[in-house]
């Protein structure tokens, strides 16, 4: 959907925690032209140019990055590659373990016939997935976000033409379910008190249950010097997968946390 997922939690850390952010659109999403094939490297490259292009107005890092679902596993491949340009690294429910693959994506991976339903289809299958992201669907207070969230992606399928075709690649290029590789070199270069991993108790789309192989992977919460832990979890209560993007209760849940992360305190 773009870099406007990221509205409401940056607006919070620049006027809670007095941080700068940076959020931009992935290729093909949001007003980013698409480029092709939508893989590891491609979108993992557009972040460091990005960083890298700016870093006479940024300064020349290291940086603090954040990244929920995909764009988790994008900041994981990141901090692999640049590990001495990542301070904090924050995970929000981070992709990179196998989870089912819903049907319209199995459809959309097929030659020919996911390039002809994925325009017809797609629409209706990024609303139920939305909606499922959150702990609470049938919610009336959500109404707004779902009607929101329905004219954003009108807008964006009318105003980007690469928007679906750069779905379609994503789903067949990026990997998703194959990325355990990537958390186990960081770990190896992550210092204690670095990496925090954000998930909703009740997330469905990376499901919760992962956060213990996540944070295994990562090197475990217990850490090495002075008993200060590696990577430390923050569990959001009844949380879906973008409530914590969304929905003001997790904001103001997350936040404080966060904030206090990012100073390099640890939370505890």
């Amino acid at each position: 959907m773009g870099c406007v997922i990221w509205n409401d939690v940056a607006e919070a850390l620049v006027e809670r925690g007095g941080r700068r952010v940076l959020a931009f659109d992935l290729f093909g999403r949001g007003y980013s032209d698409a480029a092709f094939p939508c893989d590891l490297e491609l979108f993992t490259g557009q972040l460091s140019e990005l960083l890298f292009s700016l870093s006479p107005v940024l300064g020349p890092g290291p940086y603090d990055i954040l990244g929920t679902s995909m764009g988790g596993a994008i900041a994981v491949s990141f901090t692999h590659l640049y590990p001495q340009h990542v301070r904090q690294l924050v995970l929000l429910a981070p992709a990179g373990l196998p989870v089912h693959v819903p049907f319209t994506a199995q459809l959309g991976k097929l030659p020919l016939v996911g390039d002809v339903f994925m325009p017809l289809l797609g629409p209706i299958s990024l609303k139920t997935h939305a909606r499922k992201g959150h702990a609470h669907p049938d919610d009336p207070a959500l109404n707004p976000i779902f009607v929101a969230m329905g004219k954003r992606l009108m807008r964006q399928t009318k105003i980007n033409p690469g928007f679906f075709p750069a779905l379609l690649s994503t789903l067949r290029n990026f990997p998703l379910n194959e990325l355990e590789w990537a958390y186990e070199s960081i770990a190896k270069t992550r210092r204690e008190g670095t990496v925090l991993v954000v998930w909703g108790d009740r997330d469905e789309v990376t499901p919760y249950t992962h956060a213990g192989r996540v944070l295994e992977m990562l090197g475990g919460e217990e850490g090495r010097e002075g008993g200060r832990k590696k990577v430390e979890l923050l569990v959001l209560t009844d949380c879906g997968h973008v409530d914590a993007l969304e929905v003001p209760r997790s904001i103001d849940e997350m936040m404080p946390p966060l904030i206090k992360h990012l100073k390099g305190e640890g939370l505890y």
